[in-house]
């Protein structure tokens, strides 16, 4: 079946519907700083904090709205992910400090070792840094005091 030269116009002479999208904001250093800092005691912002925050850092409200949006949802994924690490750090059976570490045979003594050791250091750190984060917020509780307002 063809389709008449009417019926083809309507489709040739629509509007791209589309909006044009905005390009990605890149954040400076010192705007980051400024958001983390605030997003530690506050989650959700007022309309007057927000057009405080925008103002202060030379942002849009609608990049401040997005950027706590998107943290939040990067919290809410953090603290999900956590919260298997510490079910599976539950379900580990309980190693005696006695005991020697297992010995990896793909791994060299000489040279291997110091990088294993950063790299078992580094995962530690992470492990640390997330159950600090879920002992931050699991409860609710501000564990840092709010900052005065100025």
């Amino acid at each position: 079946m063809a389709l008449d030269p009417a019926t083809l116009s309507i489709f040739a002479t629509r509007s791209n519907p589309k909006k044009k999208r905005k390009s990605r904001t890149a954040f400076t250093n010192q705007q980051i700083f400024e958001l983390e800092k605030r997003f530690l005691y506050q989650k959700y912002l007022s309309p007057a904090d927000r057009d405080e925050i925008a103002a202060g850092l030379g942002l849009s409200n609608a990049q401040v709205i997005t950027w706590f949006q998107n943290r939040r949802a990067k919290l809410k994924r953090d603290m999900e992910e956590l919260k298997k690490d510490v079910q599976s750090v539950k379900q580990l059976p309980d190693q005696s400090a006695d005991r020697p570490p297992p010995h990896h045979p793909h791994q060299s003594t000489s040279s291997g070792g110091s990088s294993s050791t950063a790299n078992n250091r580094d995962k530690e750190e992470l492990r640390m840094l997330k159950m600090m984060t879920l002992m931050r917020y699991s409860d609710g509780k501000l564990l840092y005091p709010q900052p005065e307002l100025r």
